[in-house]
């Protein structure tokens, strides 16, 4: 082995080593600079915009030839934003909404209604409920599970139960 080749390989291996260096110094930078980042980064907005008043239904046991009232009382508390409000009702199939006298659309398994709300509006709305028993039920415990949106972003849920009475 001469002198000359002892150089390259040396300056070779002390090349490797410096790269090598370099690149653990660069990823420990990032990994600092992304978790500095992330301390100063203010946290995701919560939407509480809205807020539910009344979620209630009337009466909590009726028979099965009468309806129920399920009122829903929502207050958009921006100053100067209207909102779009989505409502998503969960309940069981012999469960129906209407609003008025038409029935309220399903998206999937959930009754839905749309709703533009006015800056510092208060929405009232009273939905008809009309339930239904399977044969050999006298009497049956609902639900009604209400999803908020405003704007597309999830605000709040809330749920009632309700019996239903054949006699």
């Amino acid at each position: 082995m001469n002198i000359k080749s002892l150089q390259q390989r040396l300056g070779q291996h002390l090349k490797r080593k410096e790269i090598v260096a370099l690149i653990v110094i660069a990823a420990v930078v990032v990994s600092a600079t992304i978790l500095v980042s992330q301390f100063w980064q203010p946290p995701p907005e919560e939407v509480s915009c809205l807020s539910i008043i009344q979620y209630t239904i009337e009466p909590t046991e009726f028979k099965v030839t009468e309806n129920g009232t399920l009122f829903l009382k929502i207050v958009n508390e921006m100053e100067n934003t209207t909102m779009k409000c989505d409502y998503y009702f969960e309940t069981h199939n012999n469960v129906r909404l209407y609003l008025g006298v038409d029935l309220l659309p399903k998206s999937g398994n959930n009754y839905t209604h749309t709703k533009l709300l006015d800056p510092k509006e208060i929405s009232y709305l009273e939905f008809t409920v009309v339930a239904s028993l399977d044969i050999g039920d006298n009497k049956r415990s609902y639900y009604i599970k209400v999803y908020i949106y405003a704007d597309n972003a999830f605000v709040d849920e809330s749920d009632i139960d309700f019996w239903v009475n054949r006699n």
